[in-house]
């Protein structure tokens, strides 16, 4: 089975426990409209998608297993809210 992490933080910025270390930088969905713009937020995903979609590609697969997500529920039902504002 072939494993990637993909993620837009720099390794070099990590702790020897591997906790970010960049404050300045956005990490979480909550930060949009603070540190982020939705509009940079979404490209950002895009590009993420994007990658995963590039790697299947590559490798003749057609599909993937998400084995560590990560979830915050005060996060998600924001997102919830935004989305169907947006698309409800």
């Amino acid at each position: 089975m072939n494993y990637w992490r993909i993620t837009k933080y720099d390794p070099l910025k990590r702790n020897a426990d591997g906790s970010y270390l960049d404050h300045e930088e956005w990490t979480c969905f909550s930060e949009v409209g603070t540190k982020i713009s939705m509009e940079e937020y979404e490209a950002t995903e895009e590009k993420y998608i994007n990658t995963i979609t590039t790697f299947m590609t590559e490798m003749g697969l057609n599909r993937v297993y998400v084995i560590a997500l990560e979830q915050r529920s005060d996060e998600i039902k924001h997102q919830r809210m935004n989305f169907y504002q947006r698309f409800g």
